[in-house]
């Protein structure tokens, strides 16, 4: 399932976070979900789980200091998953909010277990293009480097693939 509705509330998995940050998308992120962003703490100890200052960590820093991101955990979460993962999954039920996770079986469980909605960050960009905050070559681009790092589950580049060359706007 995914967010079609402009401001929905989102909380962010350390994998989406980390792809948009090396991919450059993180600005994109605030055109259309809602701020702040919600990072669970389980999320916010994985990106910063080692002294480095890669371009995740940086941006995440400067995200929380201008309020487009927020510390927030889940009530209930069950023992299932990562503790990030778990984290995202029932926090973003509690909120009814979109789970961002680019994780396979997270995002199937949040899709058809949890039934809510869930967006991988290749669904990101081809949405991204519907919602006309990237052009469709733009939206290529983007999803071009995201499958050159080998990192994201080749079902969600598939069905973005897909949905930006067959799509006509």
């Amino acid at each position: 399932m995914k967010s079609l509705l402009p401001s929905s509330p989102a909380v962010i998995d350390t994998s989406f976070w980390s792809l948009c940050a090396h991919v450059g998308l993180v600005p994109y992120l605030w055109q259309h979900y809602r701020c702040p962003l919600w990072v669970p703490s389980a999320v916010y100890a994985e990106v910063f789980h080692t002294p480095r200052d890669y371009p995740d960590q940086l941006q995440m820093t400067e995200a929380l200091d201008d309020g487009h991101l927020g510390i927030a955990d889940p009530e209930h979460p069950q023992p299932i998953f990562h503790p990030g993962e778990r984290s995202v999954l029932f926090l973003a039920q509690e909120r009814q909010a979109v789970a961002l996770i680019d994780e396979f079986s997270a995002h199937e469980y949040a899709a058809h277990a949890l039934n809510i909605p869930v967006v991988s960050v290749a669904e990101f960009l081809s949405d991204a293009w519907e919602w006309g905050i990237l052009s469709r070559e733009v939206a290529r681009r983007y999803l071009a480097t995201l499958e050159a790092l080998h990192a994201s589950p080749k079902i969600f580049l598939d069905y973005a693939w897909q949905q930006l060359n067959d799509k006509e706007k």
